[in-house]
């Protein structure tokens, strides 16, 4: 799923490169953001077993590292790195055996907090930074194809109905603005949160972590069951949707002749059988997402 899932935003980047390279600053600000965002997950593992064990009684060479299958370079630059931070950290987080002080009170209520609040503020970077990117290459990407709409002959025209421009440029467009605001933002987060949480488990618990990754592909199979599903549901839905558009333009456009003839009855028939079909694609939808 994860590669479909690239696949599909490497080809959505390949389209909107030409309109995406005018704003690339921003591009690269969102997506070093995104990475960061996902690596910085696995703080709160590190946070939350620091702060836990402090307040155990444990032996002094106990390790918050578990070396079994670490090498020695590596060790030795984790114990560094963990050993620097414990020290700044010391006398501001409550530990087992020591009087509490009121800035040990202050760290080991907000510790946590303030963790959350800096993975929020670099994750809002990233889907800000993005987002910014989005708006105004859909805005671009817009503005070409009405150009380009204009300069089609009529014989186009004549083949497409009106709904398949306005879900072009709605739809179409808005599933473009979704894949580049959040599918981007998530495809550069979500892989390198797993590489951090796992490189983390690994480090502090590398029984724990082989335990889960044993399951973990198991996973692979309702997930590629339920893309197929989804992809099939939006399909349809997309089909009825520029069905609807179409009829909604044909009714209301031409509504003196339908009073005329006294064909209220049949319209109202003809939209009442396509949004029966979308209500049951929008339930097939809602069953596949929550399954």
């Amino acid at each position: 799923s994860l590669g479909i899932r690239m696949s599909l935003v490497k080809n959505v980047l390949k389209f909107g490169w030409p309109f995406l390279r005018n704003y690339r600053g921003r591009l690269v600000l969102g997506i070093l953001f995104g990475i960061l965002f996902g690596l910085f997950n696995a703080s709160f593992v590190w946070g939350t077993k620091t702060l836990f064990e402090r307040l155990e009684e444990r032996p002094k060479e106990q390790s918050i590292v578990d070396n079994r299958l670490i090498p020695g370079a590596l060790e030795k630059s984790l114990h560094r790195a963990n050993h620097g931070m414990g020290k700044h950290l010391d006398k501001w987080l409550p530990k087992m055996g020591r009087d509490l002080d009121y800035r040990q009170v202050i760290g080991g209520l907000f510790f946590l907090p303030c963790l959350v609040a800096l993975r929020s503020g670099i994750g809002y970077s990233s889907v800000y930074f993005l987002g910014w990117v989005s708006e105004h290459t859909i805005r671009d990407i817009k503005l070409a194809a009405h150009e380009r709409l204009q300069h089609l002959s009529m014989g186009y025209f004549h083949k497409k109905s009106l709904g398949d421009h306005t879900m072009l440029m709605n739809r179409g467009a808005g599933a473009l603005h979704k894949c580049l605001t959040w599918g981007i933002a998530d495809a550069i987060k979500e892989p390198f949160t797993i590489f951090g949480l796992v490189m983390a488990m690994f480090i502090l618990d590398w029984q724990l972590a082989l335990f889960g990754l044993v399951f973990a592909p198991l996973s692979i199979i309702p997930i590629v069951l339920v893309g197929r599903k989804l992809r099939a549901v939006a399909k349809v839905a997309y089909d009825k949707g520029a069905e609807q558009d179409s009829l909604m333009v044909e009714v209301y456009s031409n509504m003196r002749t339908i009073k005329a003839f006294s064909l209220e009855r049949l319209q109202l028939n003809r939209l009442n059988e396509i949004y029966q079909k979308l209500a049951r694609a929008g339930m097939k939808s809602l069953q596949a997402r929550h399954l």
